[in-house]
């Protein structure tokens, strides 16, 4: 499992949180929709995952902000959780959920589309999944050997190996790749 593949929750649920873009910065890991582990923690939460670098200033502005909850260790204290609340948009994480991307409200897509965060070389690639694009469907139709229906969602769902803060994250997250 490559940590720092950027998932779907970093791509559609970081930018909702509205957290300035330095926050991505070359400590951030990725981002998750619930903890596996936690039983408080398996819905209604988003949480960041960084490695361990003591920015103090990064740590002030994320306890900061008015959604944070809580902060716990994991990986032998190599890697820090920060565990929000679901943002004012909780009908687009429940879209999200389901894969429904073009379903997201206008105000998130803005979100998305124009935080400066590491992930814009898929803003394209996300622009024409929000608005289910011709170009786009064909392109991946054609990628997959299958005809996709015109009101087919061109990103897919979350994933539970990715996008679910599990065991095998955690047992990745041990031995982090400086990046």
């Amino acid at each position: 499992m490559d940590l720092y593949e950027l998932n779907n929750v970093s791509v559609f649920l970081y930018p909702l949180l509205e957290i300035p873009a330095d926050t991505f910065n070359k400590s951030y890991v990725n981002s998750y929709l619930s903890d596996d582990e936690v039983d408080l923690y398996k819905d209604n939460h988003l949480f960041l995952m960084y490695r361990e670098d003591n920015n103090e200033d990064l740590i002030k502005q994320l306890k900061d902000h008015n959604l944070y909850k809580n902060t716990y260790k994991i990986s032998d204290n190599r890697v820090v959780v920060f565990d929000f609340k679901r943002s004012e948009h909780w009908r687009d994480y429940l879209i999200f959920r389901k894969g429904k991307y073009s379903l997201m409200s206008q105000s998130a897509k803005d979100l998305v589309l124009t935080q400066k965060y590491n992930f814009y070389q898929y803003l394209q690639v996300v622009k024409d999944a929000f608005v289910k694009a011709e170009a786009f469907r064909n392109y991946k139709s054609k990628f997959l050997g299958v005809d996709l229906a015109s009101d087919a969602e061109l990103w897919s769902i979350y994933s539970q190996d990715k996008d679910i803060l599990n065991k095998s994250i955690r047992q990745a997250s041990t031995n982090p790749v400086e990046v």
